[in-house]
């Protein structure tokens, strides 16, 4: 995949993203729709946790690899776009409760997307990150760490959407 096509990817992914978090209003932005489910200002700030740290990753030690850098895309799809799959957020990107201020969580999103962008256009996707293997599915390229955030923001603007739907 070209460089210049994945940032076209992240922008039409964050674009989705921000106008799902924009839906909702002061009044319903922190407001769970149920018992053991996240608000809108939960979600934001697990993506934000999740994201911000996505560039160090990227930016840490990496070695060339003969394996074709999107080998992971499958499995990967397999576990963050399985709607009927839930999970644990570990503990260090699970959110507090809140309440989370609107503006500030989604110009805290553009920031980190804006970050990821730069780096997707300017990095060799195709290097293998070695300081940080992704639990249970070993070590992604940089590319396979840029697909892991698309999926895993389209696995939660969907659930943004629920939500709204939901309250």
């Amino acid at each position: 995949m070209e460089n210049d096509t994945l940032v076209q990817l992240i922008q039409k992914n964050t674009d989705a993203y921000i106008a799902a978090l924009s839906s909702f209003d002061a009044q319903t932005f922190n407001k769970a729709p149920g018992p053991k489910i996240w608000t809108a200002g939960q979600l934001a700030e697990h993506l934000h946790l999740s994201e911000s740290g996505i560039p160090n990753v990227l930016e840490d030690t990496v070695e060339h690899t003969d394996r074709n850098p999107s080998k992971k895309f499958d499995a990967i799809d397999a576990v963050f776009l399985d709607y009927s799959q839930k999970f644990q957020a570990p503990k260090s990107i699970t959110p507090g409760n809140g309440p989370y201020e609107q503006q500030h969580m989604i110009d805290q999103a553009k920031a980190d997307r804006q970050r990821l962008m730069h780096l997707a256009r300017n990095l060799d996707l195709a290097k293998l990150c070695t300081s940080v293997p992704f639990p249970g599915m070993g070590e992604f390229t940089r590319l396979e760490w840029l697909h892991f955030m698309l999926s895993h923001a389209t696995r939660h603007t969907k659930q943004l959407k629920d939500i709204k739907a939901a309250i």
